[in-house]
């Protein structure tokens, strides 16, 4: 019983010792090396919480694992891409349709170790989230704890670039290349992918640029027919292309701020530079 407990699959309350899962569907969780660690759990019927998930222990931590990566690293290196969902469900209907390059947060925020977990295998990651306002949220969040991740890992990359006066200079590499994928309003990956799995592939392939998704995401929040709008979606956007070393990058998305904020390209140029 003290084994079980300290497992986190038996739980002590007023009542004594119950089975925390009782009553509920469960999924096996693996490691990346495919050793069982902990379990997550869907309620059968309207209990709250729906899901939940195996107690922090020695052996699971939520943060800094992914659903199914030792099942998914084969198909992420062969696709040189890693799609991230939020369920269970996704994942499970995804490889099921021959799209083994899925993996899934367990219904939690991104997080800046789960990035590092893909990075080692693949430089392209898509955020296939549900597409809903809290999916949208998430995929904000995402890409700054990608940004946070590329910041503080200890595995950065230079490459030498040419500059115009034909001396070498060194910048970072684009460690990951992140995109969101845009789901059809009102469904989740899961709905998706069992209703037709080759529209899923086009969602895939057709994913956002995460900057594109910012730009749009601002656009559509900020008033930008008034200064104060505009203003807003400046200070928003701006430090977003502060860590972008690719002076062509730099310079797309420079233009593009400044024909939605109606603020010049050098204006907006010297504001990042003085960041």
């Amino acid at each position: 019983q003290a084994e079980l407990l300290a497992a986190g699959l038996l739980v002590e309350g007023e009542r004594g010792v119950h089975d925390r899962f009782r009553g509920r569907l469960m999924f096996p969780i693996r490691d990346r090396r495919g050793r069982f660690v902990g379990f997550g759990a869907r309620a059968l019927d309207d209990s709250m919480p729906k899901y939940l998930n195996t107690a922090q222990t020695a052996v699971f931590d939520k943060g800094g694992m992914l659903y199914a990566l030792d099942r998914a690293h084969e198909g992420i290196r062969r696709e040189g891409c890693a799609v991230i969902v939020e369920g269970y469900m996704d994942v499970i209907a995804a490889h099921q349709r021959g799209s083994d390059n899925v993996v899934a947060t367990m219904g939690t925020s991104l997080t800046e170790r789960q990035v590092r977990l893909l990075k080692r295998q693949a430089r392209n990651i898509v955020l296939a989230l549900d597409a809903d306002a809290a999916g949208s949220e998430a995929a904000l969040r995402g890409h700054e704890v990608v940004e946070e991740a590329l910041r503080e890992g200890d595995d950065r990359e230079t490459v030498p670039v040419v500059t115009w006066r034909g001396l070498v200079r060194y910048q970072d590499a684009a460690a990951v290349d992140l995109r969101v994928a845009i789901l059809p309003t009102g469904r989740d990956p899961d709905e998706v992918i069992r209703a037709d799995p080759e529209a899923w592939r086009q969602v895939i392939a057709s994913a956002r640029p995460v900057l594109d998704y910012r730009f749009e995401a601002a656009a559509s929040r900020h008033d930008l027919s008034a200064p104060r709008g505009r203003s807003e979606a400046v200070q928003e956007l701006l430090p977003l292309l502060q860590p972008v070393s690719d002076p062509v990058v730099r310079a797309h998305y420079l233009q593009r701020l400044s024909r939605l904020s109606l603020v010049k390209e050098e204006e907006l140029s010297r504001m990042v530079r003085r960041r």
